[in-house]
């Protein structure tokens, strides 16, 4: 007969303190406690399936490899957007210089043909945005991120964040009027 285990689960510092002395079932605990945060602002800032698997695991081997560096055990998840944000933005940066056209639109097909069309326009131009401009945007517009959670995920001030955020509003609107 199985029995239930009554011990209390680690927090999450407790976590990420094992998961420092290397103990990987810390570690693997952490990854399934955040990887669909961390999914969610992978799709929503490249728009595409077929990045989305690798962006995770390279975002959270990055965090494997700065653990150490982690000050702050209590802020792991902020300190894992940081992470992401700035693998998406390298990401994005090559996937720039590849092509400027997207290849996984089709992961948006909507039931009304209109709306679709409207979400294409979107994404189209979305990706016309250069990552500095592009990545502030959807987390505070698409993610619905406050202005002060979008800049401590950038690395960038409030002010600075709230002007790309502007940049970002004057470029799509020119892109799709």
């Amino acid at each position: 007969m199985a029995t239930l285990s009554l011990l209390p689960r680690p927090k999450k510092a407790d976590l990420v303190h094992l998961a420092r002395m290397g103990k990987e079932d810390a570690f693997k605990e952490l990854y399934f406690k955040h990887a669909g945060y961390v999914a969610r602002m992978v799709y929503a800032i490249t728009n595409s399936d077929s990045d989305l698997e690798d962006l995770v695991q390279e975002i959270f081997l990055g965090a494997y490899r700065s653990l150490p560096g982690l000050q702050d055990t209590e802020k792991f998840a902020a300190w894992l957007g940081k992470i992401a944000v700035r693998t998406i933005f390298a990401h994005l940066r090559r996937r720039r210089k590849v092509s400027t056209t997207n290849q996984d639109m089709d992961v948006y097909a909507a039931v009304d043909g209109e709306q679709e069309e409207l979400r294409c326009e979107l994404y189209r131009a979305l990706d016309s945005l250069p990552p500095k401009l592009r990545i502030p945007w959807v987390l505070h517009r698409h993610e619905k991120m406050s202005l002060g959670e979008t800049a401590e995920l950038c690395e960038i001030s409030l002010a600075t964040v709230k002007r790309l955020i502007r940049q970002a509003e004057r470029h799509l609107q020119e892109r799709l009027q």
